[in-house]
């Protein structure tokens, strides 16, 4: 197997592996055992390492968390409890929030202005005026050193930390516990009340307990809510890949950093913001610049070369042992909650996969791996029915308005096509997709579009004649037109090229 070598930025051969984490998607559930019904707006789920040699020296059990014991019998219960714990918060906050004099709040808004003048991407001004807003005002973030921001999109924002605050000890985490913090941002129409658990936060707290619980599951720490956010805090997952890109001694940009004074804690707070470099299309960019850096040294000849991409044409493909890796974890998260939590994601692609090299040594102690329980299969009583797919690159053929293809849109076959369409942008390189379904998503017309039979890849313009033949038929059986067609994740699982 294969690891990260951040010494000299280089890929070598050792036996430890990757981790592999899904992320921020839509989720559909069906019929579970305990009857919930929900339509789910974000995921997180990492995969167990391999049975690993050194699984044991870097993890070690989860504090325990309200969730632990949680089962989805006691999830009202729980609700009605983070409905007085969210009164008391309510309570505090309006109480401290804003004891400054009018002038100084008015001083504390210039200056915020004033910091954020340049900005001009709404995404990016609404994450930093919410972490400004929720350190100064919610008390309970008071328990947490927060740190970085680790990205943001237009529903909420993420922010990393560690348990350890201002004179606040955290109720059930010990210090020194890194952690992620996501600030889910409430609508307009609902700030200043308390609202109804997001089902985002309510199925994490149900999928990190028995008998739902997995070790391809993230664990979900705490959750609440103020007047204008929800909050969920999770274990904090995933390397910076990019960090290989850029010098260390690199100046950071202003729209890098964000500074500003809290008058409650009478502090300065001073965060970088992170570009999200955690996922699979991060790893891409590193693995594709450190994979193309050899191959020139290797060539001199080719260092004035002006045509890329007859350069990036001769450099290696990704390595099929990484490949395995990841890919193989991800299946089985999918695979996991597709046949036991009853959920399908919605929206796999590679921004939402998450990756980890476990050859680095963990700085979390609290970082959790659990065994692999004994296998569990529970039948789909009915499959999840989807009226549309996350992304248009990855949605399938049912799906999509350009084709004829009129098919019930299964959830489950649908994350099948999906997976396909990420196993070819893993094996190519970050953002490459068959060109059938660039022309699907751009809507073009004129273009011929199949309505049974394989997804047409041709071998030189959308396949590389370098992929192994095993992973060639893995993709082609996974992004079949039909559904009914497509390979189960069983046959995945199961399929010698996977296995190695």
């Amino acid at each position: 197997m294969s690891s990260f070598d951040f010494e000299d930025g280089g890929f070598s051969s050792d036996d430890t592996d990757f981790d592999v984490e899904l992320v921020d998607s839509p989720l559909t559930t069906t019929d579970s055992p305990a009857g919930l019904q929900q339509q789910q707006h974000s995921r997180r789920l990492t995969s167990a390492s391999s049975p690993a040699t050194n699984s044991s020296a870097l993890f070690s059990p989860p504090p325990q968390s309200p969730f632990s014991a949680a089962s989805p019998s006691s999830h009202n219960n729980l609700k009605n409890k983070d409905h007085h714990r969210n009164m008391q918060l309510f309570q505090q906050q309006q109480q401290q929030q804003y004891n400054v004099a009018p002038e100084s709040a008015r001083m504390l808004e210039v200056a915020d202005e004033a910091a954020d003048a340049d900005l001009t991407d709404a995404n990016t001004l609404k994450a930093r005026k919410a972490v400004r807003f929720a350190i100064r005002s919610c008390p309970r973030l008071d328990a947490f050193r927060i740190d970085r921001i680790l990205g943001y999109g237009s529903n909420g924002v993420v922010v990393s930390g560690q348990v350890g605050g201002r004179n606040v000890e955290h109720p059930f985490l010990p210090n020194g516990c890194a952690v992620a913090i996501k600030i889910i941002y409430k609508g307009p129409s609902h700030i200043g009340s308390i609202q109804p658990t997001p089902n985002e936060i309510g199925i994490l707290t149900l999928l990190a307990s028995n008998p739902l619980s997995h070790s391809n599951l993230l664990h979900a720490y705490d959750a609440w809510q103020d007047e204008r956010h929800h909050y969920l805090v999770t274990e904090l997952f995933g390397s910076d890949w990019l960090a290989t890109l850029f010098p260390a001694d690199a100046p950071v940009a202003p729209e890098d950093l964000l500074t500003f004074y809290n008058p409650r804690l009478r502090q300065t707070h001073s965060l970088r913001v992170s570009p999200g470099s955690s996922d699979l299309w991060a790893f891409g960019i590193a693995q594709k610049n450190m994979a193309t850096n050899r191959y020139l040294q290797e060539h001199p000849e080719l260092q004035f070369e002006t045509d890329e991409q007859k350069v990036l044409a001769r450099v290696p493909l990704t390595d099929p042992s990484h490949v395995r890796a990841i890919f193989g974890k991800a299946v089985a998260a999918v695979h996991h909650l597709h046949t036991v939590a009853h959920t399908v994601h919605g929206d796999l692609k590679e921004e939402n996969v998450l990756v980890q090299s476990i050859s680095v040594p963990c700085t979390n102690p609290h970082h959790h791996h659990r065994g692999m329980p004994p296998h569990t299969h529970v039948d789909l009583d009915k499959s999840p029915m989807l009226t549309s797919y996350g992304t248009a690159h990855v949605t399938p053929p049912e799906l999509q308005k350009a084709t004829a293809v009129r098919a019930p849109a299964d959830g489950v076959k649908a994350d099948v096509f999906a997976l396909g369409v990420l196993l070819f942008t893993l094996v190519h390189g970050p953002g490459k997709v068959p060109t059938i379904l660039e022309a699907w998503a751009a809507g073009k017309s004129g273009t011929r579009f199949p309505t049974s039979g394989p997804l047409p890849m041709a071998v030189g313009k959308d396949l590389d004649a370098r992929v192994e033949a095993g992973c060639v038929e893995i993709i082609r059986g996974m992004t079949m037109i039909l559904p009914e067609e497509r390979w189960s994740l069983e046959e995945v699982l199961s399929h010698p090229w996977l296995k190695g």
